[in-house]
């Protein structure tokens, strides 16, 4: 069997989204041929927000290598590199390559690795974000003599939000971006838009679309009772509250008889701003904020709801976020009710709900209100849905991954 070293900065018990990947796909790599072996962080009370430290841990121990603790800044070894992150500290200017934390766990991995241990791995895969699981993955791969694959779960240079660079930032980035990823053997975007992206940035490298797809529930829960509300559980972006403010507006101007319910994850600034938004419109009788709340009850409300929410950029020309695709989109396919993502029709959220025919994707007042009232019946789905589980997909990247041993 072979096996794949899998360099991941957050995976369980750390309970959060970037974990979430290989922390479910990895159990189903053996039944494909491929023993999982992770290199990740030691997790911490208080880490990552705080996020829980529950999530259940998809292989044995003996095959996880954890160095290091998250959120910690350890130190670069390099004095240009120091500076150059203290000159940009000193500017206020953020980098998603120059970053400190992630920078110093590469130099932490490089000092500390044992690499007795992996003398019959395969091939590495690094996983972006953090910038540091590819700067691992390509020196343990020179080192072990193997080919290194990059996954990318969102454009490394394009991303824009909370990152206000000039136009000759964003340059330098796309070069250090492909310093860093030369010598990839191929790369796995998540998204089929980040796949269209990337084979015009990098012609000459292999690449295969991996979507993060659903999980079937030990337990399939039951619908017991269909509610009259629309519903969304999860964290908040500008983006996602401007696409918010669209769907309360087309309540209000239309005259909707239904309620919403938002479940915030927050950041409480952005709760807040649409709670006052709320109650500038005289609203706070339909749309409820809710606290946040724990999975097994978010799953019961969104299997109860009438229909499903997701909120994206309803703005064409948003290259990184039209490619985007939430992380939730798979897990609410597979439930029976319709979904409507308020975002621009060109999104790849749209692509999968047409392509499935579990909803639309749209920001058009008209279509809001048709979908809410009536429309909504029309979509329960098709044999699509399937294609788009995380056993299928798991088995699509240990293809790939087999395809390039194969030809390395």
């Amino acid at each position: 069997m072979k096996k794949i070293l899998i360099v991941s900065y957050y995976f369980p018990p750390l309970n959060a989204m970037a974990s979430k990947r290989y922390g479910y796909m990895c159990k189903y790599f053996r039944e494909n041929g491929y023993e999982p072996v992770i290199l990740t962080t030691h997790v911490r009370s208080g880490a990552y927000l705080d996020a829980k430290m529950d999530l259940p841990v998809p292989i044995e121990d003996e095959n996880i290598i954890r160095i290091g603790m998250m959120e910690i800044r350890y130190p670069i070894e390099s004095y240009l590199l120091t500076l150059i992150l203290d000159w940009m500290g000193d500017k206020g200017k953020k980098s998603r390559i120059l970053e400190a934390v992630s920078l110093g766990w590469f130099y932490k991995v490089k000092n500390s690795l044992e690499y007795e241990k992996l003398r019959d791995i395969d091939a590495v895969i690094g996983s972006f974000p953090a910038i540091g699981n590819i700067l691992v993955a390509k020196y343990v791969s020179q080192k072990l003599k193997v080919p290194f694959i990059t996954e990318v779960r969102d454009l490394i240079s394009d991303y824009e939000e909370g990152f206000n660079r000039s136009e000759m930032d964003r340059k330098i980035e796309r070069i250090l971006e492909r310093i860093i990823i030369s010598g990839t053997a191929g790369i796995i975007p998540v998204t089929l838009g980040f796949e269209r992206i990337l084979k015009k940035r990098y012609p000459e490298k292999r690449i295969m679309t991996i979507y993060n797809g659903w999980e079937m529930p030990e337990q399939k829960m039951e619908c017991k009772n269909t509610g009259e509300y629309l519903y969304y559980a999860g964290s908040l972006y500008e983006h996602r509250v401007e696409s918010i403010k669209i769907l309360i507006d087309a309540i209000k101007k239309t005259n909707i008889n239904t309620t919403v319910i938002i479940r915030s994850l927050g950041p409480q600034r952005l709760t807040e701003k649409i709670k006052t938004y709320v109650k500038e419109l005289g609203m706070e009788s339909q749309i409820l904020i809710k606290e946040a709340t724990t999975e097994d009850v978010v799953k019961k409300e969104q299997l109860n709801a009438k229909i499903n929410l997701l909120f994206s950029s309803v703005h064409k020309d948003d290259l990184a976020l039209m490619t985007t695709l939430p992380g939730k989109l798979f897990e609410l396919i597979n439930i029976d009710k319709p979904v409507l993502a308020i975002v621009d029709s060109s999104a790849e959220i749209g692509e999968i709900l047409t392509k499935t025919n579990k909803g639309i994707a749209t920001y058009s007042e008209s279509e809001i209100f048709s979908f809410i009232v009536n429309d909504y019946q029309k979509y329960g789905g098709n044999d699509h849905i399937k294609d788009y589980s995380r056993k299928n997909q798991a088995k699509k990247l240990c293809d790939f991954i087999g395809s390039i041993i194969r030809e390395d």
